[in-house]
C-alpha cells in the first residue's frame, strides 16, 4: 500500500501524482550537540545522519523524519527547538516542504507536524508507510 492509497481510503480522496525524487542528499549544517544526540541516528565523526521520507502527497512537500522512541521523553520545548533544527538542515540540503517528525511510544504512534497534516499522520498503519517509503538521507555536521 502506498501512500496516496492509504490517504486515499482514510479521506475517499482519488491519489494524486507523485513528482519524481532521486537519490541520497547531503547537508552540512552545524546544529548543536544535544540536537544531534536527540534523536538516535546513525552516528560517525561528529555527525549524525537521518533516514527521511521525502514526499509528495496530497499537494504537499513533506519531510517526514522517524526518530526513537527517546523523543518521546523530550519537553515540548525541546521538541520544538529539534523541529527547527531539522527544517534549518532539511532546507540547507535543498529538501523542499515542512518538516515533520514521527516516533513510537509504547504502541501508540505519535507525530509533530502542521495542524493540517494531522488526518494523515493519524492514518492506520502511517508509521509502516513512511519507513517503507525512506528515500532519502540527511547528514548533519
Amino acid at each position: 500500500m502506498t501512500l496516496s492509497s492509504a490517504w486515499s481510503k482514510e479521506t475517499g480522496k482519488g491519489p494524486k501524482k507523485k513528482s519524481p525524487r532521486k537519490g541520497g542528499l547531503m547537508a552540512m549544517c552545524y546544529l548543536r550537540r544535544a540536537v544531534v544526540e536527540a534523536a538516535a541516528p546513525t552516528q560517525g565523526a561528529n555527525m549524525a545522519k537521518y533516514k527521511v521520507a521525502h514526499i509528495h502527497e496530497q499537494g504537499n512537500d513533506m519531510i517526514i523524519i522517524p526518530l526513537d522512541s527517546s523523543f518521546n521523553s523530550k519537553t515540548d520545548q525541546q521538541q520544538a527547538d529539534q523541529m527547527a533544527s531539522f527544517q534549518i538542515a532539511a532546507t540547507s540540503a535543498g529538501l523542499r516542504g515542512l518538516v515533520v517528525l514521527i516516533w513510537k511510544s509504547g504502541s501508540y504512534v505519535k507525530f509533530r507536524g502542521p495542524q493540517q497534516w494531522h488526518p494523515f499522520l493519524k492514518s492506520p498503519g502511517i508509521y509502516q508507510l513512511v519507513m517503507t517509503n525512506i528515500n532519502k538521507e540527511l547528514t548533519i555536521y
